[in-house]
């Protein structure tokens, strides 16, 4: 992939805000809002926005920086205990 995606990462596409909920190749899916529901399988429902590929030029991330910092503070947090 182009640019990878992480679920539960925050974006924004044209007008809609909401969470990664699915990533693959072709396409991710983008969960709007959840909602309890004591008959469903899982306990809620969810509405799904579905991204192709080639509308993903057109996301907005939000906090991407953030994200990434802190994954490399990660990598590092144990870098003197590591024996190379």
């Amino acid at each position: 992939m182009n640019q990878p995606f992480t679920k539960g990462e925050k974006i924004t596409y044209q007008n809609d805000t909401g969470h990664v909920n699915f990533v693959c190749d072709k396409y991710i899916t983008m969960s709007l809002n959840r909602r309890k529901d004591i008959n469903s399988m899982w306990g809620y429902k969810e509405t799904n926005l579905l991204i192709y590929r080639t509308n993903w030029k057109d996301i907005v991330y939000h906090d991407r920086e953030k994200v990434q910092e802190e994954s490399i503070y990660k990598a590092q947090q144990y870098r003197y205990t590591d024996i190379q």
